[in-house]
């Protein structure tokens, strides 16, 4: 998930700003300035994107807790069933294991829904963090005479120092945005 979260950042700012850089400095062989971003830095350790990890998190210990009650329910509804196997007529038995056959399927259809508003709350907080970030990157970019901008979790080759803009980026994002509610049910 983190790399595919390094890939869709380096689309959203490299490919974008890669692809306008100027063409004519390139093609008469003039070098282009590079800055560094370490995306995975910038999401760890700006407020915003603790904040997004925290909620995250929290939501993913509610479906968790959920998930261990409806198992405990479904083992007990379980054993109980095999009991009655022997004192029921076998029409009420297959009927009542019908009935357990689609609790625990409301189940898993219950946890999918959590899991798939978990992605999607996941998804609108990496849009909002990308909205955010976009202006202070080209900024930083235009600050520093930049053309690209290189995720430093994707390239094999980084020099520290002034190349890397990461900790100015932090910085600013953490005065343009804090927090980020993500649209999740306490339940």
């Amino acid at each position: 998930m983190k790399l595919l979260h390094k890939i869709l950042l380096l689309f959203a700012f490299g490919l974008p700003l890669l692809l306008s850089a100027p063409m004519a400095s390139i093609a008469q062989g003039t070098a282009s300035k590079i800055v560094v971003v370490n995306f995975t830095e910038v999401t760890n350790e700006s407020f915003v994107g603790q904040d997004v990890q925290n909620q995250l998190k929290a939501y993913e210990a509610i479906i968790t807790a959920r998930k261990t009650e409806l198992e405990n329910q479904l083992n007990t509804e379980g054993q109980t069933l095999e009991g009655q196997e022997s004192v029921l007529s076998p029409d009420i038995f297959q009927e009542r294991v019908t009935e357990f056959q689609n609790r625990a399927r409301n189940a898993e259809v219950e946890l999918q829904g959590k899991r798939q508003l978990l992605v999607r709350a996941q998804k609108q907080a990496e849009q909002e963090i990308t909205r955010n970030l976009r202006p202070i990157i080209l900024t930083l970019m235009k600050e520093r005479g930049a053309d690209i901008v290189l995720d430093r979790g994707l390239t094999y080759m980084v020099s520290g120092g002034s190349f890397d803009i990461s900790d100015e980026i932090i910085q600013r994002l953490n005065s343009t945005i804090t927090s980020f509610p993500l649209n999740l049910p306490n339940s």
